[in-house]
């Protein structure tokens, strides 16, 4: 029994660091794509 505890603690523990990771990619990939997807500022056009 003492070695399931065991592996279900590793089990629970890589889960919750795979969230946290998860999470972290998530907030750059956001972050990422604000900057990526930005609109174009208007520009009035070169001839006015």
């Amino acid at each position: 029994m003492t070695r399931l505890s065991e592996e279900l603690t590793r089990a629970v523990r890589m889960i919750e660091r795979l969230q946290h990771l998860t999470q972290a990619l998530s907030e750059r990939l956001g972050s990422v794509e604000d900057v990526a997807l930005a609109k174009p500022v208007a520009e009035k056009p070169p001839h006015y």
